[in-house]
């Protein structure tokens, strides 16, 4: 078909529009294109053939566990690894929702086939966790050693009192109404003050867990994606996107399919291009900058013991808290 197709172009580009012209020798330039075409084509065709004939997949070798905190920067982490799952053509993933529940439209990181209960389907080697703690990075590395493979994961982590005041301007907004994370629909007409306090008996059970994921995970398994640091700057996202890969991937995915993935991500840089559809903007978590200055400043009202928590924990998880509270990055 390609040739007839080919046959066709060059009868009407070359040509002269008569019976002998149809028959005539191609005129060199005329034969240069569609060799061109010809050679393009095949080009194409050899890319993907050598991508399919690569060798064992990276999923094929490792376990991959994503994991991520309410308000820790969920959607940033799923959306890169998505874009680095898509690119690499991964055929699914599964998921730790709560069973029998299926994730928000968006909240998944393969495009394909996604649907899957990762404790009913354990086989699965590319997991998503939006609620991520240690039993169930547990059971994802169980899977891997049942099959003798290595787990890589990738884990999202936020300054604590960052999580806490995103989460009380996002719920007080009427965002995802019915969480059980707030109080509804009083949540929504609460001050700063009344709503971090409202909030924080769920939240610290979510904080809890980060630091616990922290703490327990080695550095060869995880890599912790910290929101502050990839949102900071634009060179900063590529650093930190680049070394994700590098740790999840590398030296399975060669250093061109590396760049292609990260490429792909870059949609994700909040600091980049804002009319991008990035996932955070889509999903409507960007908050807006007054409230979560309204309540950074009142964090110092809060019950003494929940500050030195939120300080503590902060501490715990690598940070600075050196003139606490420190400015936000919302």
């Amino acid at each position: 078909m390609i040739h007839i197709l080919f046959a066709a172009l060059a009868l009407g580009v070359c040509g002269d529009g008569s019976r002998s012209g149809a028959t005539a020798a191609l005129h060199d330039s005329c034969r240069d294109a569609s060799m061109s075409l010809v050679q393009s084509q095949a080009s194409r065709r050899g890319t993907v053939a050598a991508f399919l004939q690569l060798g064992p997949k990276p999923w094929e070798e490792r376990y991959y566990y994503v994991g991520a905190h309410h308000k820790s920067g969920t959607e940033l982490l799923r959306a890169v690894m998505r874009h680095a799952f898509d690119t690499l053509h991964a055929p699914s993933s599964c998921h730790y929702w709560k069973p029998g529940g299926k994730p928000t439209p968006a909240s998944f990181i393969t495009s394909t086939d996604h649907d899957a209960y990762c404790f009913d389907r354990l086989d699965i080697p590319i997991q998503w966790d939006h609620s991520a703690n240690l039993q169930r990075f547990a059971a994802a590395k169980g899977a891997a050693a049942l099959r003798e493979l290595p787990i890589r994961g990738a884990h999202a982590v936020r300054k604590p009192k960052d999580m806490l005041i995103s989460a009380y301007c996002y719920h007080h907004r009427g965002q995802e109404y019915g969480n059980g994370v707030a109080p509804w629909p009083e949540i929504m007409s609460m001050s700063p003050v009344q709503g971090l306090m409202a909030l924080w008996p769920a939240m610290s059970g979510i904080i809890q867990d980060m630091l616990d994921f922290y703490t327990n995970t080695s550095s060869d398994e995880v890599f912790h994606m910290r929101f502050e640091e990839v949102t900071s700057s634009s060179q900063a996202f590529d650093e930190v996107v680049q070394r994700l890969f590098r740790f999840l991937f590398a030296p399975a995915v060669p250093e061109s399919d590396l760049s292609r993935m990260w490429q792909a991500a870059k949609v994700e840089d909040l600091n980049s291009n804002p009319t991008y559809a990035n996932a955070i903007a889509s999903s409507d978590h960007a908050n807006k900058d007054d409230c979560m200055q309204a309540a950074q400043e009142s964090l110092l009202q809060l019950d003494p013991r929940v500050v030195q928590r939120l300080k503590d924990t902060q501490e715990q998880l690598g940070y600075s808290i050196e003139n606490w509270p420190d400015a936000l990055r919302s």
